[in-house]
């Protein structure tokens, strides 16, 4: 499934960037990351955080009123500084950094960008004010692991994607988890196969959409 893509500054929802976008890139970043061999749940997990980071998995968002700086966030992730994936792609051209299954690959093959430095052995992180956490060490592991969807996704943001603590909304990425969790279909990775995608006669929630406007204000202090 083709990526969609809006070059912008400004957070989602805007006209050129529906919600049906944002289901096709859902699906799209679900069939790369289990096509990789990644479980369903790790992957639905980076699904709802990468919805919560780019406001609706838009891998051409720069980091919001930062009038197009690679200084700042960029992408699905919001890497920070914009470079990190822009080198990797190897541009900084609308149309090639912008390109989302590159922004997946890049995702999967940086797996040193996971650590566990705000993650306790006995699955608190206090950091984030939580508890009761996998205590999953590795990228790889995460990807691996069958625990539930709202435990991997507080763990990729803790281990992962690393935001400044009043940026964190864990609540609002288990929200965007959950949806896609029901929407996408089981993908060509581990499992029965194919499934039908997402499903365009549901049209995102009012909550996500005005949740979207709402996303990453002051940006990605530590992690992608």
């Amino acid at each position: 499934m083709a990526w969609h893509s809006a070059w912008t500054t400004s957070y989602w929802p805007l006209g050129s960037y529906t919600s049906q976008n944002v289901l096709d890139n859902a699906q799209a970043a679900y069939d790369a990351l289990t096509g990789s061999g990644w479980t369903r749940n790790a992957s639905i997990a980076v699904i709802g955080n990468l919805c919560h980071e780019s406001g609706g998995i838009n891998p051409g968002q720069f980091e919001n009123g930062k009038n197009y700086s690679w200084d700042w966030g960029f992408g699905i992730a919001q890497w920070t500084p914009g470079t990190k994936v822009s080198d990797y792609i190897g541009s900084q051209a609308q149309g090639v950094a912008d390109d989302g299954d590159k922004q997946i690959e890049f995702l999967i093959n940086t797996p040193g960008q996971y650590t566990t430095t705000y993650l306790n052995p006995d699955g608190t992180s206090h950091y984030y004010n939580l508890s009761g956490l996998p205590y999953i060490t590795t990228m790889s592991g995460f990807s691996q692991s069958n625990a539930s969807v709202s435990d991997l996704t507080a763990l990729w943001m803790v281990c992962w994607e690393r935001p400044g603590a009043a940026y964190a909304d864990l609540a609002s990425r288990q929200r965007y988890a959950a949806y896609f969790d029901d929407q996408l279909g089981p993908g060509p990775g581990p499992g029965p196969g194919p499934g039908p995608g997402p499903h365009p006669e549901t049209p995102l929630p009012i909550w996500l959409m005005f949740k979207m406007k709402e996303n990453n204000k002051g940006g990605n202090y530590y992690g992608a």
